[in-house]
């Protein structure tokens, strides 16, 4: 792939990702819940899976596809569908956590491709995320364990019998099980992000 055209993926995914997130921050302290803009940068991100495939950028697309579904899961079929939760202090954290991880990575993206990345965006890059990551898990599991009990009432996405498809789907058990093993996938996406960390920035400080 041409490097020009890498290059325009990474300018237009910061420049979509950068004015997004700064409005999901402004959301957040102002403690709403602004629907279309954020949810139309989430359903764009999944063009960085395509991207990743394709390797127009430095990413697993296995990690970006399962950092993507469960941001979406949250966002879309938990925060999205009740609204009891959109205003409430997990979500606030939730978006601003997002917002200052990405504020950064996609800037340092685009400036890495065209050989300017100042060092300092770079450390910055791989070091934000080792807090503000935990903390937006946390936020996203605290939202589906409060969203357990509105989805047991309103039997939220749920796929009873008989049906077309003769197949049931119970979501609460779903939600209760994908917690359980959060847990797991979490650190399996945090410890590819602290190896990665460990390259980019470990291998400056032996080059120094």
């Amino acid at each position: 792939m041409p490097t020009h055209t890498r290059l325009s993926v990474r300018v237009l995914n910061t420049r979509r990702e950068a004015f997004g997130m700064a409005h999901e921050i402004a959301s957040s302290f102002m403690l709403t819940y602004s629907t279309h803009l954020t949810d139309f940068c989430q359903l764009a991100s999944a063009l960085e899976i395509a991207h990743a495939a394709f390797g127009l950028v430095p990413s697993s697309p296995i990690t970006s596809l399962m950092q993507w579904t469960g941001r979406s899961h949250v966002l879309f079929v938990i925060v999205y569908c009740i609204e009891e939760l959109q205003n409430s202090v997990a979500t606030t954290v939730l978006f601003v956590a997002w917002a200052l991880t990405e504020i950064i990575r996609y800037p340092q993206y685009a400036l890495t491709s065209l050989g300017v990345c100042p060092s300092w965006l770079t450390w910055a890059r791989y070091t934000v995320f080792i807090p503000l990551y935990p903390i937006g898990v946390v936020a996203e599991i605290v939202l589906m364990y409060k969203g357990l009990g509105f989805v047991k009432r309103r039997n939220l996405h749920n796929l009873r019998m008989p049906n077309t498809f003769n197949f049931a789907f119970d979501y609460h058990n779903f939600v209760v099980g994908l917690l359980l093993l959060y847990p797991f996938l979490w650190w399996s996406l945090y410890s590819y992000m602290l190896r990665q960390r460990k390259k980019k920035v470990g291998r400056k400080k032996k080059q120094t």
